[in-house]
């Protein structure tokens, strides 16, 4: 007989339904609330490739979305329909995002480029998306409008593309009337390849987005004194969900690093938890992998990981040696191994689904045959994994 080892942690279970629920119908709601009351709290500091900060407070990101959303508003779109956002993290992305939701339009966020080569595969996946979501308008920046307008006509959609340079200086977004957002309404399309070839998109409400953070954060212990960070690109789940939607609602402030930088400079990662006094940061396994064989001796000076109390593992297969690696090369410098949470999420679920109690160290099980034995009683059909009982 073979043992599989997995690495796994132990679950945070809420007590009642009531717990779970959240305070606010939409997105929206929770960002007008959220500048309402604290309009000029840092929500977001975006770095740029400098690593320089970019600060937006509550206030700066609704007053930035409703002026989109009033230039979309004047677009005379039907309620629900689809907007592309083909688009880098930066102030443009969130404008839009938000400005879309508040409009009654559904966002699309999509992969932008983050390199040169060959871009064949990618752009096959973009243009499945398209013809997946049937967009009424697609955003962009200008050097990828033409690539742009032949994925609508690929698609055979009629759909507009617009650069954010066409969005007017919204005076007329104060005497526009946006539409009530509820909490059946859609929030986004979310698009993952998962374990599959063909992209699979998520229609998220935002009953279930709001569900799903207020949740994660309740069972990580989130509060307005914690300090998020992420680097994986805010069209990700992990990223968009994870880390700009969970900070809306639990108001922690975000600090965001470019993709690039990461896979450039691992060793920045940690230097900006260190420097922004980062509690809660979230990669895939791979990113922990990275720093394991990038990160140098040399770059632990003056590195400081004692206060990052969450650093989730997941959006992949989690290796306890990656994450055993891990603590030991990072101990000398203050990171704590009970800090390490292996979790499991998925985007039909909006984000999290196993979510580890951060009050508990990592645990890593031998499971005899590589079968977890839960009880369960079923058959397989079709490729799928059909549980009909339980002993």
């Amino acid at each position: 007989m073979t043992a599989d080892t997995r690495t796994t942690a132990p679950l945070a279970h809420l007590k009642s339904a009531v717990e779970c629920t959240p305070q606010g119908r939409s997105l929206v709601e929770v960002l007008r609330r959220a500048a309402s009351e604290r309009p000029d709290a840092l929500y977001l500091n975006l770095l740029d490739a400098a690593n320089k900060p970019h600060e937006l407070t509550f206030g700066q990101v609704l007053a930035g979305a409703e002026r989109w959303a009033g230039w979309l508003a004047s677009k005379g779109l039907p309620r629900g329909s689809r907007v592309a956002l083909l688009l880098p993290t930066g102030d443009d992305f969130l404008f839009a995002f938000f400005g879309t939701q508040i409009a009654g339009l559904t966002p699309v966020p999509m992969a932008f480029p983050l390199a040169l080569g060959n871009h064949e595969p990618y752009v096959a996946s973009l243009s499945r998306i398209v013809c997946r979501a049937e967009p009424s308008l697609f955003i962009t920046v200008p050097h990828l409008e033409a690539p742009a307008r032949a994925l609508l006509a690929s698609a055979g959609s009629s759909g507009e593309v617009v650069v954010p340079a066409q969005v007017v200086d919204a005076g007329a977004a104060a005497a526009t009337q946006f539409p009530e957002i509820g909490e059946a309404d859609a929030a986004l399309i979310q698009f993952a390849s998962g374990r599959v070839r063909e992209p699979t998109g998520a229609v998220l409400t935002h009953r279930q987005v709001l569900s799903n953070v207020f949740g994660l954060g309740t069972a990580l212990k989130l509060t307005a004194d914690d300090v998020a960070l992420t680097w994986v690109p805010l069209v990700h789940d992990m990223g968009l969900i994870g880390g700009l939607f969970t900070s809306l609602y639990w108001r922690c402030p975000l600090v965001v690093m470019p993709p690039q930088t990461f896979l450039m400079h691992p060793y920045l990662w940690l230097k900006n938890i260190t420097q922004f006094r980062v509690t809660l940061a979230a990669a895939p396994n791979a990113g922990y992998q990275l720093c394991v064989k990038r990160v140098q001796d040399r770059h632990l000076k003056d590195m400081d990981l004692s206060r990052w109390r969450l650093a989730l593992n997941g959006a992949e297969t989690v290796h306890p040696s990656t994450v055993e690696a891990f603590c030991q090369k990072f101990a000398p410098v203050g990171f704590d191994r009970k800090a390490m949470c292996p979790t499991y999420g998925l985007a039909e679920n909006t984000l999290a689904t196993a979510c580890p109690d951060p009050a508990e160290p990592y645990r890593t099980e031998t499971l005899d045959g590589g079968w977890l034995r839960t009880g369960d009683l079923g058959f397989i059909a079709g490729g799928r994994l059909c549980i009909t009982d339980r002993k």
